[in-house]
């Protein structure tokens, strides 16, 4: 915690003359085109976990890397470990970048790692696309994680594919990025619906604005596109005709997708509504219609003294 950035840890496993040893460097995380400096040194308290072959128990060991190269005798392996998670119970303070086929020997059966590890690991290839992954390879990989039971999991999916088009999808690959949002994320999405049922359970409540949100507003479904018009035009005459942590979803889908009646109404609301975080979502969905026109009467109102300096911005 005294020097700025996180550090990478680069893991190699060598079973030559049949004993297991993982190989450890470490250097500074840098995103692409970052100008800060590769060569910091980190203390880092590393623990692995990997299999022993004796009576399906997994070892784990640990060691201090205090300098730019390390070496794990892995003591408790039976030959060569089918797999080995660098970073056990993702208690540690780093990212971790797997060398060989080491990424994909965990992921031939991703259900062994614990529920932290499966979100460390989805966490890492997130970070490794900024320059150290090429994007189609963590794209490939997020079927894995994205039908898993676990909101975290899913949620952390979304971080490497979930907003891809707003920076990096070219238009004419625009309709396939979408069905490959949608071939992820729609049956749950479908599942969980855009309202809250009695009794569900939090993680639901949680997953859903995520999931149903990235398939309304990335995968562009359109009948999530439809009931998202519904129900914006809905909640600005019932305030009770949209779950709150579902309206923003609802409107910016609105909005996209909406006309000249829709946007004069949402004006028209913003300019009374009284409630600063529901006033604040109908500004983000006022900047949100694609329609050029329309888009011109967004900016005159972000130049105008309709609303604070501060709240305008956002449809900026």
């Amino acid at each position: 915690l005294d020097q700025a950035g996180v550090p990478l840890v680069t893991a190699h496993l060598s079973c030559a003359g049949g004993s297991a040893q993982l190989q450890l460097s470490q250097r500074r995380f840098l995103p692409r085109g970052s100008a800060g400096s590769a060569d910091q040194l980190w203390d880092i308290p590393v623990c692995v976990r990997y299999p022993t072959g004796n009576n399906n128990k997994d070892g784990r060991q640990c060691t201090l890397v205090t300098s730019k190269a390390a070496t794990l005798r892995l003591d408790q392996a039976k030959g060569c470990p089918a797999w080995i998670y660098a970073n056990a119970d993702a208690a540690g303070y780093y990212r971790v970048l797997y060398d060989g086929d080491m990424l994909s020997s965990i992921l031939k059966d991703e259900k062994t790692l614990a529920l932290p590890e499966r979100v460390g690991l989805v966490g890492d290839i997130a970070a490794l696309t900024q320059g150290y992954m090429p994007v189609g390879e963590a794209m490939a990989l997020a079927p894995k994680f994205a039908h898993d039971p676990h909101r975290e999991v899913v949620t952390k999916t979304l971080t490497i594919v979930g907003d891809l088009d707003e920076h990096l999808v070219p238009e004419s690959l625009m309709p396939k990025y979408r069905r490959y949002i949608s071939d992820l994320f729609q049956a749950r999405a479908e599942q969980l619906g855009w309202k809250a049922r009695p009794g569900e359970d939090d993680d639901s409540r949680l997953l859903r604005p995520a999931v149903v949100g990235v398939v309304a507003n990335h995968a562009e479904d359109p009948a999530f596109i439809e009931q998202a018009k519904k129900l914006a035009w809905a909640w600005l005459d019932d305030r009770k005709a949209v779950d709150t942590d579902m309206l923003s979803d609802a409107m910016i889908a609105a909005a996209r997708h909406g006309d000249r009646a829709l946007f004069d109404r949402i004006h028209a609301q913003a300019k009374k509504e009284t409630d600063e975080v529901a006033r604040g979502t109908l500004l983000v969905a006022l900047g949100s219609f694609r329609d050029p026109e329309i888009l011109k009467a967004a900016q005159a109102i972000v130049l105008s003294d309709e609303f604070q300096g501060r709240e305008s911005i956002s449809i900026l």
